[in-house]
């Protein structure tokens, strides 16, 4: 009997937890969050809520579309997401795509992606050769960045308000193009004009350095050999230069090998190799 009324214990323990796990998954969101929502979304249809953090999550979907919304208490959208598929992505996106050293990949989603305060964003999981990659470009086809794995999970990244301070007082026409948050690090992409810029702060957001592209002659001649006796196989795909903001200079370089694998090498200004 003992053991009979343990077990039935132990039931209704497990129900309970259940049902608080469902309670944070599926709930409705206070009346901001739902004005917000309805406004931006109109035509939404099997709408169902969960929560993440901080974050209120809509899962909904548009025109047959699966799209996600994430919203804070206040009711502002930090991160929307909608499915795509290659043949609904913007021809520019998939012509960059199809002649970058990833054609022939397997694409297993593709996704349009709109961070606040961040231009849009075309997220394509892609395969090849057994090497998982997500691959980030702008609505022009520009490449923006590569991260190791496809998982189809994005987070919300909130620009701080100390950096985006910085960008509108230093470069007040730009946009931005993509925003990277770790735990010791801030780096932004932005394009001025048609310049390509990175910045990268500390976790004070106090800015380290930027990194801009650099024509070839433009890269002091000692750096070029450098890079040349050690790569002498490699095609030279792109040149960064760093600028510090101890007033030092170093240069990086995107190589593609003669098997398509794209490697990074950082050197100084006197042909040493930093990375």
């Amino acid at each position: 009997m003992k053991t009979l009324l343990q077990k039935l214990s132990i039931l209704v323990l497990i129900l309970i937890l259940v049902g608080c796990n469902d309670k944070k998954k599926h709930f409705m969101p206070n009346q901001e969050v739902l004005e917000s929502f309805n406004k931006s979304y109109p035509k939404a249809s099997n709408v169902w809520w969960r929560l993440y953090d901080n974050y209120d999550i809509a899962n909904f979907k548009t025109d047959s579309m699966k799209q996600i919304a994430w919203y804070q208490n206040n009711g502002t959208e930090v991160l929307g997401e909608k499915e795509l598929t290659m043949a609904t992505l913007p021809i520019e996106v998939k012509d960059a795509f199809h002649s970058s050293v990833y054609i022939g990949s397997k694409v297993s989603w593709v996704k349009e992606v709109n961070m606040l305060g961040v231009e849009t964003q075309y997220a394509i999981g892609a395969s090849k050769a057994g090497v998982d990659n997500t691959l980030y470009y702008n609505a022009n086809g520009l490449f923006l960045k590569k991260e190791t794995g496809n998982s189809s999970t994005i987070l919300p990244q909130l620009i701080p308000t100390k950096v985006d301070e910085y960008i509108m007082d230093t470069y007040p026409d730009a946009k931005i193009m993509d925003i990277d948050i770790t735990f010791n690090t801030v780096s932004t992409f932005i394009l001025n004009g048609e310049k390509r810029i990175h910045l990268h702060f500390d976790n004070s957001y106090n800015l380290m350095y930027t990194a801009s592209e650099i024509f070839i002659m433009l890269v002091p001649q000692v750096v070029m050999n450098a890079v040349q006796e050690q790569y002498d196989s490699y095609t030279i795909e792109d040149v960064l230069e760093l600028k510090y903001t101890n007033g030092s200079i170093n240069y990086q370089f995107e190589l593609l090998s003669q098997a398509n694998q794209l490697i990074t090498a950082i050197y100084n200004s006197v042909g040493d190799k930093v990375s």
